[in-house]
């Protein structure tokens, strides 16, 4: 009877055994596809909201601008993809960056002329997706997040239509006859050439551009008429016979000298704007005029001529046109200073410090942003942050750190820049 229940007892326990080694195995099969799917599934994918403003082509170009606006929402947004579409293709545009914050507006250029599947005149969409990183630190692509349709008539954002209104498409050619017939401008009055042998005058020329749109120009002199059968052209007109003078009748009977209306144009080899002017003379006895190029303004240093005009060009855009340690401060590279700096009165929660508040920092939103980066000289955080969100509450002003818990404490100091070049500093 002994052996027999000794039995009974080895036989449960190998029993429960293999029922625990076979838990095991199955866990271990679940586990491998909540691991895998932890890295795909988090907030940013529900939380983070993108608005498609508005998106136009410039077809004689082949260049893009798009406007986005991120709304309120939580998630590390790194880049976005945008879809570009015809009748039979689509191709994919990608930008990134290191800061869109939320409730900003950024406009994107891009340069479809790039991509060799696109029929330039035939694109009729465009659609935005958000790149992220997940909760594991990979790099994840969201759902489309909204797409402009129809060249530019509205955007669709799945649950209805919101009429933007654009400017109309551009006229779609085959030929430069399809744009328009050319023309002589009248506003601009009829000149002779140097040799006095045609009337010329600015013409305004239509172009169909390799894209299949129009575009015009008017800075160019055609021929009006030809002076034929000897005839000579003065003042703008073709005549039989020469205009007598005496060099004291000039003004009376040949004209007056002065500018001629026109475009100014910049000088081929000085930094400068110039226009022509008519000069008449009389020799041997009969009228005569000429044209030539005067100076109207010479471009001071710095400045360049460009269509006409004398102009201070930007040696900057944006911060990404200046050299490291610089910023783009109303055109001009600038060295960097730092933003805000002060003492750290508390951090919270504790044994996470998330947060932290200071007397220092602004009393209203704008100076200090999110993701400005932010270091802490002297402390036991020797990591560069950046900034998650800026709150100002009741009178008191408040920053949440993108990277905790940190070991932020209480009468620590704090700086806080706009680049990421003070990352490289410590």
């Amino acid at each position: 009877m002994n052996k027999k229940g000794l039995s009974q007892i080895v036989t449960t326990l190998i029993l429960i055994l293999l029922i625990l080694v076979a838990v095991g195995g199955i866990w271990a099969v679940v586990n491998n596809f909540i691991t895998k799917g932890a890295g795909k599934i988090g907030t940013d994918q529900f939380t983070m909201s993108l608005t498609l403003k508005s998106a136009k082509i410039n077809y004689t170009t082949g260049m893009a601008e798009v406007k986005v606006r991120r709304n309120a929402g939580e998630g590390q947004l790194t880049g976005l993809k945008f879809i570009v579409e015809d009748t039979r293709n689509s191709d994919i545009y990608e930008e990134t960056f290191e800061r869109f914050p939320e409730l900003a507006e950024r406009t994107f250029d891009l340069n479809l002329t790039f991509s060799e599947f696109l029929v330039m005149n035939d694109i009729y969409k465009i659609s935005i997706a958000p790149m992220f990183l997940g909760p594991t630190g990979a790099a994840n692509v969201g759902s489309v997040a909204g797409s402009i349709s129809g060249l530019n008539e509205g955007v669709d954002f799945g649950n209805g239509t919101e009429e933007i209104p654009e400017p109309p498409a551009p006229t779609v050619c085959v030929n430069d006859s399809d744009c328009g017939i050319d023309y002589f401008v009248e506003e601009y009055p009829r000149t002779c050439n140097d040799a006095n042998t045609h009337v010329e005058q600015y013409e305004m020329v239509f172009t169909c551009s390799p894209f299949g749109t129009c575009f015009s120009d008017d800075t160019t002199k055609a021929i009006v008429e030809e002076c034929i059968n000897g005839d000579i052209c003065s003042n703008g007109v073709c005549i039989a016979e020469p205009i007598n003078c005496t060099p004291e009748t000039i003004v009376d009977t040949c004209g007056v000298d002065g500018l001629v209306p026109m475009l100014l144009e910049c000088h081929p080899t000085l930094n400068a704007t110039v226009q022509d002017y008519q000069t008449y003379t009389c020799d041997a006895g009969v009228c005569d005029s000429g044209i030539t190029s005067v100076i109207v303004e010479n471009c001071t240093d710095g400045d360049e001529c460009f269509n006409g005009e004398c102009f201070t060009p930007l040696e900057c855009i944006d911060n990404a046109d200046c050299p490291l340690g610089e910023i783009c401060d109303a055109g001009n590279c600038t060295a960097e200073l730092v933003i805000n700096s002060g003492g750290i009165a508390s951090a919270w929660p504790p044994g996470v410090a998330e947060y932290f508040e200071s007397s220092n920092l602004p009393a209203e939103v704008g100076e200090v942003l999110p993701g400005y980066f932010i270091i802490f000289p002297g402390g036991a955080e020797t990591r560069c942050l950046t900034i998650r969100d800026f709150i100002v509450q009741s009178g008191v002003s408040y920053i949440r750190l993108n990277g905790a818990p940190t070991n932020v404490t209480a009468e620590d100091s704090y700086q806080v820049w706009e680049t990421d070049y003070i990352c490289s500093q410590i």
